[in-house]
């Protein structure tokens, strides 16, 4: 993991503290709904979200809900998410929590999730893609079915997005401030005074503890192993359950584990497979 100092808004600790701000995360919103008239925010961070208990849960960065409706903003600019599914399955999870027992389905609220991300995922250098149900034939329920997706390709050379939310991307993209606009100068603010903030570098600090920890338990667990099946098989072994677990229960995201424990997310979901058959 980076040190403490070097984070930038991209990173997901700094982007999550600074757009926790509702002042930042709202004005954000602005740019990319110019058509919304955003008001009051209620800002969730780090959303547990977990169906069943043997079902793969989520934990999102941040789920905002404004104007009865719920919109996932998740950085994922570190590392790739390699799939669409991904966003559909985030949609579910959110569907699930919201609609409690004896609602009707009409209760459910519209839903939004935000991928910024730093890869080509549509093969077409393009930054915004949005993407919604579609009928055939042509034509769909007046109502629809009010999800929506939306992928942010900060690296993309065509920006084909409004002048403001341009601003936002770039700056995210090469992690420092060279603009003029006043809210890029305020996040870039906002980041500099969490970089000397204590309180925030002990909760960064704990942070690489814990995931330190989790990777030697995992560790630990292989070399007990180990003793039958060969030490380095073993500890592999054994930290690869580790993150399974942690993603059955929820308690990480596919991101989190890929990003911590140094494999592909393919190879994770394979041993996910295993473990349940």
């Amino acid at each position: 993991m980076k040190r403490f100092e070097e984070l930038t808004i991209k990173d997901d600790f700094m982007f999550l503290t600074v757009m926790s701000r509702e002042e930042n995360l709202r004005e954000f919103l602005h740019r990319l709904f110019p058509e919304r008239n955003i008001e009051t925010l209620i800002i969730d961070r780090e959303k547990a979200m977990k169906s069943a208990y043997d079902s793969h849960g989520i934990c999102t960065d941040l789920k905002v809900t404004f104007e009865e409706d719920v919109c996932i903003v998740e950085m994922n600019c570190n590392y790739r998410i390699g799939s669409l599914r991904r966003g559909r399955y985030y949609a579910s999870e959110v569907d699930t929590e919201m609609l409690k027992k004896g609602e009707d389905y009409q209760e459910l609220p519209d839903v939004t999730v935000v991928f910024i991300i730093g890869e080509d995922l549509f093969h077409d250098n393009i930054c915004m893609h949005t993407g919604e149900v579609r009928w055939e034939p042509e034509g769909k329920p007046s109502d629809g079915d009010g999800r929506k997706w939306i992928y942010l390709n900060i690296n993309a050379g065509d920006y084909n997005v409004n002048d403001r939310l341009a601003e936002v991307l770039c700056y995210i993209r090469d992690g420092k401030n060279e603009s003029s606009d006043a809210y890029i100068r305020k996040l870039e603010k906002d980041a500099e005074e969490v970089r000397m903030d204590p309180q925030e570098r002990r909760a960064y600090m704990k942070m690489e503890e814990r995931l330190r920890n989790e990777r030697r338990l995992g560790r630990e667990e292989g070399l007990a192993e180990g003793k039958k099946e060969g030490l380095a098989e073993g500890e592999k072994k054994g930290e690869r359950k580790l993150i399974c677990k942690l993603l059955l229960n929820g308690t990480v995201d596919m991101a989190t584990a890929v990003r911590t424990s140094g494999l592909s997310e393919e190879e994770i979901k394979e041993y996910l497979e295993q473990m349940k058959s």
